[in-house]
């Protein structure tokens, strides 16, 4: 997904999960700087303190949240992984 010409994140799925791929901030070294809040309709992700949100943006359709999780991988990319409630949608 791009804005204003600029990638803000890459994904894959499969019948069971989806997967986003975010470059963090190059001053975000740890993943305690992130905050991420996974819903069950709704995906959030942005810095620890933060005013906004850099994505905020619907899931399209229920996500297990009790399933899902996210990690910073390779000191920059922010990685969420999200359960798919129902296999296929």
């Amino acid at each position: 997904f791009k804005f204003n010409g600029r990638e803000v994140y890459q994904w894959d799925q499969t019948l069971d999960d989806v997967t986003i791929y975010v470059t963090a901030p190059p001053h975000v070294t740890k993943g305690n700087q992130i905050a991420v809040e996974i819903l069950p309709t709704h995906l959030r992700l942005g810095l620890v303190g933060g005013t906004q949100w850099f994505l905020d943006e619907p899931t399209f359709g229920i996500v297990d949240v009790s399933e899902s999780t996210w990690s910073l991988e390779d000191g920059n990319i922010i990685t969420i992984y999200l359960t798919k409630a129902h296999r296929g949608e």
